[in-house]
């Protein structure tokens, strides 16, 4: 029978409420919880955090800890302080970007999961060793791939992409005042086999 106190009770709450909190790598990360019998968030608000274990692969605890301690409550566990001030940020190792903010890293981090010629599948296939990496593989680009001068977008990605946008009509319309009388007539996306080539459509500006 474990006691909690009201500051427990309540960074519990905003724990549970979060979502944030990843049972399943908890567990996986801390065999020996399983084996306490004790809820994992229970377990990591009471034991856990004081242990620097993490509550999901985002979290650091300690990173967290150490950049908010004077800011942090006497008795208030930091993941539940980083849920209700700052849940927008991930705060994990930043491998080879020492000198960038986290802020900066997880604005990079998200765009680069958006960014349309970036594949997690195609960075695996040419980076072969990050198949055993573990932490996930758009963290690993951003983190590592880039700076240690890997290929981080593959030509398949890029003309994958560009070859569907031909697809769609241009919301614009080419003139001469804008290109003079030597605006291109075609225009292509070639791959290996060529993926599109076809005209430029005068009127509408789109490829067919």
């Amino acid at each position: 029978m474990v006691s909690l106190t009201a500051w427990n009770k309540k960074d519990i709450k905003s724990i549970i409420d979060s979502g944030k909190f990843d049972i399943e790598f908890y567990l996986k990360e801390n065999p020996d919880v399983k084996k306490s019998g004790l809820d994992p968030i229970i377990h990591y608000v009471l034991y856990g955090v004081h242990e620097n274990r993490n509550p999901n692969d985002n979290f650091n605890t300690e990173i967290y800890y150490n950049l908010y301690k004077n800011v942090i409550g006497k008795n208030e566990n930091p993941f539940a302080h980083y849920i209700r001030n700052n849940d927008h940020l991930f705060f994990f190792e930043k491998g080879l970007l020492q000198e960038y903010s986290y802020v900066s890293i997880t604005n990079a981090l998200n765009r680069l999961k958006k960014y349309p010629f970036f594949n997690e599948d195609d960075y695996v296939r040419m980076n072969s060793d990050v198949s055993s990496a573990s932490m996930p593989t758009a963290r690993h680009a951003l983190l590592y791939g880039i700076g240690e001068g890997r290929e981080i977008f593959s030509k398949r990605s890029i003309v994958r992409f560009l070859g569907n946008e031909c697809k769609h009509d241009i919301n614009y319309k080419i003139t001469d005042k804008v290109y003079g009388k030597n605006f291109p007539k075609t225009i292509g996306v070639f791959g290996n086999p060529p993926i599109f080539s076809g005209a430029l459509n005068e009127n509408s500006g789109s490829c067919f």
